[in-house]
């Protein structure tokens, strides 16, 4: 598979705010082999335009949501995509309703359940995250192909138990884990995201039982501006214990 991440950022970098030569991180979104998006964003057509890729989504078939905040969902942005083609998008049933005239494009998924999508097999699976739409509930998703498997893990605090019984069957070629929030203690988002602390006892787990092949990669994304400022720094401090700290235009082959 190819992975390349579109945005790297948490809710808290404003684009407003972005100046020339500064390092900067767009909302979180990603895109497989260029025809998989996850989490149609707000900024995915900012991407294209300063990288000078303006077709980069044109080969989008399918577009798989994780929640509908507003930093990882926007209607514009499905809208957009739409008029060029027509593209599936697979989400839980309250995002689904947010979508009004593509709704006959939706695909609602339950957990646990395996799709077929495209040429992947696409596992939603529960993640611990809030949502402002009372009854929704966060995704993660389990994504297989051609005997390669990829955990996406954005946004959780943990993994909940139910995923990880899905999981732990599995023998992961990559991992993504959001790391938002950094070292620093006393913060409250610790309750539906992690820190670098719990995401270092997860992989260990993942690597003690085999859940991670043993030539697996393992990248971050989700990063909070405010908790995670230098990224050469945080890089160091992620490759302690073998985690590649993704930036924006980060591409990966597993």
């Amino acid at each position: 598979m190819n992975l390349l991440f579109l945005g790297t950022g948490a809710a808290d970098w404003d684009i407003r705010k972005r100046k020339n030569g500064e390092f900067f991180r767009r909302f979180s979104s990603a895109l497989i082999n260029g025809d998989l998006l996850i989490d149609p964003g707000p900024q995915i057509f900012d991407y294209c335009e300063k990288n000078d890729c303006p077709a980069l989504t044109d080969g989008v078939t399918d577009i798989l949501v994780t929640h509908s905040h507003e930093d990882h969902f926007n209607t514009d942005t499905v809208r957009a995509l739409q008029k060029t083609a027509s593209r599936r998008i697979w989400c839980n049933e309250f995002t689904a309703k947010l979508l009004g005239a593509f709704f006959d494009c939706c695909t609602v998924v339950d957990f646990k359940t395996e799709y077929t999508v495209g040429s992947y097999k696409i596992t939603p699976l529960r993640a611990n995250h809030s949502s402002n739409i009372r009854g929704e509930e966060s995704l993660n998703y389990l994504i297989e192909r051609d005997g390669k498997s990829l955990f996406y893990g954005l946004d959780t605090a943990w993994i909940p138990c139910e995923s990880w019984h899905v999981l732990k069957q599995k023998k992961l070629d990559c991992v993504v884990l959001e790391i938002t929030l950094g070292d620093g203690p006393g913060d409250y988002r610790i309750f539906e995201h992690n820190n670098i602390r719990m995401a270092e006892l997860m992989l260990e787990t993942f690597r003690k039982v085999g859940v991670l092949k043993p030539d697996g990669i393992v990248c971050a994304s989700h990063f909070s501006k405010f908790a995670h400022e230098d990224h050469g720094k945080l890089a160091a401090r992620l490759r302690e214990f073998g985690v590649i700290a993704a930036y924006d235009g980060y591409r990966l082959e597993f």
